[in-house]
């Protein structure tokens, strides 16, 4: 019993040390956002599915595998696209497959993950794309890099906001505010702060803007999702469709939606009811809760 209880120890003593090898205890599981020589420290927004959490087995084969082509490293994140993963060695990111191949070195001060085929990263204090490959396929002169998303990207240039396509070529010209946060077109539209980041519009592929700077920034902000956003004017919440006209009015508390059937939830007055997609109040404001509503509306459903 003795024996078997030293061998395991033995075995387990093994595998933590072979742990300690391949990954910096000082170094989060979660990409950090690359120093920017003003001090600025936002980064894009990204898509959740580049930062997924990493199964720890996989983790631990690819680490092994890579112990002796790129020792000292931690793999640190899915990069979304193409069976890649970011590793990260002595501050510096780089990308390689699940077999351990490194497809491009760790010398990156940041790569954000795959989104349409390319990915942001950083290097000296610039941003450009790197496709699958490793290859850069655009240039790293932007302040600021986005993920593609309908085929465009947000960037940072000269202080201003712009949009290129998976050339590099301004589709957009920098010609918006930066403060820090990029975003991305959903529905043929993106979301466009002002300069003190406390007030937003929306913009089409052509630059224009479709309404004033008059929806308020929150904790929470999201742009289109199946043809609607929800926008908060004057402290309440409202709906716009594609075209940036308010559906509903600016009147509730709480909105979410739209479901699968085009309803919208909605809170007024403490009472919660359902509105359809041209505003219409479809289930009566009687509920206590959106709990309550819910099952308001599924025994509705089910008649």
């Amino acid at each position: 019993m003795k024996q078997r209880h030293a061998a395991l120890l033995l075995t387990l003593a093994l595998l933590l040390a072979l742990l300690a090898g391949c990954s910096s205890p000082a170094q989060s599981d979660e990409p950090q956002p690359p120093a920017d020589p003003a001090g600025s420290t936002e980064e894009p927004v990204q898509p959740l599915e580049t930062r997924e959490p990493l199964d720890p087995d996989v983790r631990l084969k690819i680490e092994m595998q890579l112990s002796t082509s790129l020792p000292n490293c931690e793999v640190v994140f899915y990069a979304g696209e193409g069976d890649l993963f970011v590793v990260r060695r002595d501050g510096k990111d780089g990308l390689v497959n699940q077999n351990g191949d490194v497809i491009a070195p760790a010398e990156y001060d940041g790569i954000n993950g795959f989104h349409d085929g390319l990915t942001a990263a950083s290097k000296d204090g610039l941003w450009g794309y790197l496709d699958y490959a490793g290859r850069t396929v655009i240039p790293f002169e932007y302040e600021n890099a986005a993920y593609f998303s309908e085929g465009l990207a947000a960037v940072a240039k000269d202080g201003k906001i712009g949009f290129i396509d998976r050339t590099g070529a301004f589709v957009i010209e920098p010609k918006f505010p930066y403060s820090g946060v990029l975003t991305a077109f959903e529905d043929g539209l993106a979301l466009i702060q002002n300069e003190s980041r406390t007030r937003y519009a929306f913009c089409d592929r052509s630059g224009e803007l479709l309404c004033d700077y008059v929806y308020e920034m929150e904790e929470y902000t999201f742009g289109f999702d199946n043809g609607y956003a929800i926008v908060l004017r004057d402290g309440r919440y409202g709906a716009l469709d594609t075209s940036c006209r308010e559906v509903i009015e600016p009147l509730y508390t709480g909105l979410f939606g739209p479901d699968e059937n085009g309803l919208f939830s909605a809170q007024r007055d403490g009472k919660c009811g359902a509105l359809n997609t041209a505003g219409e109040v479809v289930i009566p404001f009687a509920y206590n809760d959106f709990y309550e509503l819910d099952r308001a509306i599924a025994a509705q459903r089910e008649k």
